[in-house]
């Protein structure tokens, strides 16, 4: 390759990225840490052993979810458990289903989308996932934007 195509190259690829930055800004919003991506509509929420602890962490996390969620209206929100250890148990899958999820729903998310790790998606969250039909799962932050890709039009 000729030097003006290897410049030609670089630009290219500069701007590529500048223009996926653009789509997607990382937003700390109180104590939690958001990427929005106004272009798909999508919220993600990166978890860590910070913001998911214990119960009370997981409440106040979800809490400001919501509360992020109410202002920006997204239709996906990527729950990104995948640096979290943190497991739900039966009653505060409940407590999230019926008073989260619902707040959800309201402001207009058409469907959650939790990352986590292959062991407690195959234990946990595909059988949640059949219960619940708000929630999804996947095992990489990827795959989760690749299936909102494919289906955001389908999903009303």
């Amino acid at each position: 390759m000729s030097l003006n195509q290897n410049k030609l190259v670089f630009l290219f690829g500069f701007l590529i990225y500048f223009e996926l930055l653009a789509m997607k800004q990382i937003i700390t919003y109180k104590t939690i840490k958001l990427i929005r991506d106004d272009e798909i509509k999508t919220i993600e929420f990166i978890a860590d052993d910070k913001n998911l602890k214990e119960i009370e962490h997981y409440i106040n996390s979800m809490t400001l979810i919501a509360e992020y969620t109410e202002s920006e209206r997204p239709d996906f929100i990527i729950l990104n458990k995948l640096n979290s250890e943190f497991a739900l148990t039966k009653d505060l899958f409940n407590y999230t289903r019926e008073i989260i999820f619902h707040q959800l729903k309201s402001f207009g998310v058409k469907k959650l989308l939790l990352v986590v790790k292959e062991i407690y998606y195959e234990k946990i969250y595909r059988e949640i996932e059949s219960i619940e039909p708000f929630m999804k799962g996947f095992k990489t932050a990827e795959d989760a934007y690749i299936w909102i890709n494919e289906n955001r039009h389908l999903i009303a």
